[in-house]
């Protein structure tokens, strides 16, 4: 019979398994315990077996009472048979009982009072505790069933936590990346306005240029035709100097 410290530890070393192999475990070692500790004789009436002298102890402690009405035993009845204890010296076999009676009702009022939160070495601890009472007679297949269930709920549960972290992670991951993006894309466009400023000082000095062309090809011009017009008149003047001295021969 495992100790409650070392039921806990064994639980966290398995939390890390899937549920149903988890399971599958406790079912099989319940088996085995089943075959090598025998429930008490369903034929052999209940009200005797609750008695003093059908356990392997005599109830002398005034505890009784009081831990026979604890809120788990108004709620699921039990007559264990405590029949494990018979390996205990005499003396030690009603303080083991009562410790196990105070942890089965401690274990139905954790049960209801389990959160999507809770641990699951918590639940693994629980159906360690809950085969080591069944040994002793506790009916505990409703809390088992119960704790089960939540223990897929919470195998569930963590699979959902899990996507969704993976993805708060990612969304993080391209938020960073968009926000560089922004940035890099804000410096583009500061690039562009300055290209497009370039653009139009370059467009204003083509213009001038332009303009200044068009005047100089125009001052060209009117020269050209200044000096042919000088060209003409100083061929016509020297015609009338070469017909002048034609006159004196």
């Amino acid at each position: 019979m495992l100790m409650k410290g070392e039921e806990v530890c064994d639980a966290s070393k398995q939390a890390d398994k899937p549920v149903n192999d988890i399971l599958e475990e406790e079912t099989s070692k319940r088996n085995v315990a089943n075959l090598q500790c025998p429930m008490a004789d369903p034929t052999f009436p209940q009200e005797l077996q609750i008695e003093s002298e059908n356990l392997p102890f005599v109830k002398n402690c005034p505890m009784w009472g009081p831990v026979e009405s604890l809120e788990g035993f108004q709620e699921m009845p039990q007559r264990p048979h405590f029949r494990p204890l018979e390996t205990l010296i005499e003396e030690q076999r009603e303080g083991f009982a009562l410790g196990e009676m105070i942890t089965f009702s401690s274990i139905v009022v954790k049960t209801h009072i389990s959160r999507p939160d809770t641990p699951t070495s918590s639940f693994m601890s629980t159906l360690k505790v809950l085969a080591d009472l069944e040994l002793n007679g506790f009916d505990v297949q409703k809390v088992r069933t119960r704790v089960e269930f939540l223990l897929k709920k919470k195998e569930s549960r963590d699979l959902l936590e899990g996507t969704r972290d993976l993805a708060k992670e990612k969304m993080v991951e391209l938020k960073g990346e968009v926000s560089e993006d922004e940035a890099k894309l804000h410096k583009v466009g500061k690039d562009i306005e300055e290209f497009h400023s370039k653009i139009r000082e370059l467009q204003e000095s083509l213009a001038k240029a332009n303009d200044e062309y068009d005047l100089l090809m125009k001052e060209i011009l009117k020269g050209e035709f200044q000096i042919t017009e000088l060209q003409n008149k100083v061929d016509s003047a020297e015609q009338d100097i070469n017909d002048e001295e034609a006159d004196f021969h």
